[in-house]
C-alpha cells in the first residue's frame, strides 16, 4: 500500500472503463430490444418496443458520459408478484419494489444513472398525499417520506452517478415545497425536460475520494 494518501475520483470511472450502468425504474419490459431485463419472466414482453423515454435517456446518457458504451437496465414496481433478479444473477428472492430498503440495499452503488420517468405506487400516493395535505403537520410527514424512498434509490448511485426524478403530479407551492425537501438532503444539479415538456430535477450523488494502492 501507497502510504502518500493518492486519491482517485470515482466520478468518471465509468466513463474511463468505457461502460455506462443504467437502471430505468418501474418499467416491466426490457429497455429495448436485445437489452437484459432484471426481470425474471419477459416472455409476454412486448420487445420489440422500446421505452418511450427512450430518446430522452439515451441522450442524457451521452451528454454524462459521452462514448460510453450504455448497458441499461429495467426494474418494474407495478406488479409484486413478479420478481427481480440482479445483473449477476445470483437469486430471485427480491421484490422489484425499487423504493424500498432491501432492493436498494442490494444494488449498494451500483448504477452511474438511475431514470424514474414515469413512477407509481409509493411515487403517486405520497404526491397526492402531499398536494392534499390538510395541514402543515400532514404536509411535512408526507414531505419526509417522500425523501425518504428517493433516499433508497439514491443509495443505488455511485458516487458521482446521477439521479433524474420525473413525473411531477404535485404543482405550484406544493411542488415547490417537495424540491425544496429534496434539495435540502441531495446535491440538486438542474432541471430537465424530455420531448413532451415532462420537467426532470436532476440530483448527482457527491463523488468519494478513496485511498488507491
Amino acid at each position: 500500500m501507497n502510504k502518500g494518501n493518492i486519491f482517485e475520483d470515482d466520478q468518471n470511472e465509468s466513463e474511463k472503463k468505457g461502460v455506462v450502468k443504467v437502471l430505468v425504474g418501474c418499467h416491466d419490459k426490457p429497455f429495448y430490444e436485445g437489452e437484459y431485463s432484471l426481470l425474471e419472466d419477459t416472455k409476454k414482453s412486448n420487445l420489440s418496443t422500446k421505452h418511450w423515454a427512450h430518446d430522452f435517456i439515451t441522450n442524457e446518457i451521452k451528454k454524462k458520459y459521452k462514448d460510453a458504451n450504455q448497458h441499461i437496465q429495467t426494474v418494474d414496481l407495478m406488479d409484486s408478484k413478479r420478481y427481480s433478479r440482479d445483473p449477476e444473477k445470483v437469486d430471485s428472492a427480491y421484490s422489484t419494489d425499487i423504493f424500498k430498503g432491501p432492493y436498494a440495499k442490494r444494488h449498494e452503488n451500483n448504477f452511474d444513472m438511475v431514470f424514474l420517468p414515469d413512477c407509481g405506487g409509493p411515487w403517486y400516493t405520497l404526491q397526492s398525499a402531499i398536494d392534499s395535505a390538510p395541514n402543515d403537520s400532514v404536509l411535512n410527514k408526507m414531505l419526509n417520506k417522500f425523501v425518504d424512498i428517493v433516499r433508497n434509490v439514491m443509495f443505488m448511485v455511485k458516487p458521482g452517478g446521477y439521479l433524474y426524478l420525473g413525473k411531477w403530479i404535485v404543482q405550484g407551492e406544493k411542488r415547490d415545497l417537495l424540491k425544496g425537501s429534496l434539495m435540502s438532503v441531495f446535491n440538486y444539479t438542474e432541471e430537465k425536460k424530455d420531448k413532451y415538456e415532462h420537467p426532470y430535477f436532476v440530483f448527482q450523488k457527491p463523488s468519494r475520494s478513496r485511498v488507491v494502492p
